[in-house]
């Protein structure tokens, strides 16, 4: 019966007429792809009660979900697609499962724990573990107030990543890899081989991020970067100098 409630809402939103814009999830979903699309002014909102669902994508457009679980998708657990999307204060882990499983990845992995393709998004406030491929993917999204750890290659791979949380308990794990013109501000990293490492070529701003075990490394051309006001367990690397700016970075004691 649940199921068929929510069938008949997307029914209703897909031609052109709704109800109210409240979509409330419960229960179990193998597979829930939201692709119906509101307005700035009437955005669809998708509360989920904490249902478990196994793979998730969002292609509509002015999206907002929050408050669910997704878990064992053999692919990307949350796929976003669509633009002026936010999802909020879900769990998702377990996910890209095509590359292991029962707590163990193999490979290159091709899928993550939660992946955005488009902009504007917003990833935030999550818990994001145990994920083969990284915890959170993209470079278009911003990514912030995320608890993110033990996921198998890096917790958050991205370009706008504010006040996270990216731990590890064991390694190798990556805690923040970022490119582009990123924008790295106040997240707390512990625990990581690798604390916040650069993903290619860069021209950043890395501002009071709070490293434990390790550092900030900056290994690909970096011009324009500034890196400033950040506190870490070892030196800063930076590999080529040129065109990078460093400004009251401190060693933790």
């Amino acid at each position: 019966m649940k199921r068929i409630t929510l069938a008949i809402i997307l029914l209703l939103v897909v031609s052109g007429f709704r109800v109210n814009n409240d979509i409330s999830l419960s229960g179990y979903y193998e597979n829930l792809t939201i692709s119906q699309s509101g307005t700035s002014a009437d955005p669809i909102i998708v509360t989920g009660n904490g249902a478990n669902i196994k793979c998730l994508k969002i292609t509509g457009s002015w999206v907002y979900v929050s408050d669910v679980v997704a878990q064992w998708c053999q692919t990307d657990g949350v796929l976003i697609t669509g633009r002026n999307v936010r999802f909020e204060n879900s769990t998702v882990t377990d996910n890209a499962q095509i590359y292991g499983g029962a707590g163990w990845c193999v490979g290159v992995p091709a899928y993550h724990g939660i992946k955005a393709t488009r902009s504007p998004v917003t990833i935030k406030g999550n818990t994001v573990y145990n994920n083969c491929g990284n915890g959170i993917y993209s470079i278009t999204a911003s990514i912030e107030n995320n608890s993110v750890f033990n996921n198998y290659v890096t917790n958050i791979y991205g370009t706008i990543i504010k006040s996270n949380v990216s731990q590890c308990e064991f390694s190798p794990h990556t805690g923040i890899t970022f490119t582009g013109g990123a924008n790295v501000y106040q997240n707390y990293v512990s625990g990581c081989e690798n604390g916040i490492v650069s993903g290619g070529i860069v021209y950043a701003s890395i501002k009071e991020n709070l490293v434990v075990s390790d550092t900030i490394r900056l290994i690909h051309q970096a011009w324009g970067t500034t890196v400033q006001g950040n506190n870490t367990s070892l030196p800063i690397v930076v590999l080529y100098p040129s065109g990078v700016t460093l400004i009251d970075n401190y060693l933790l004691e």
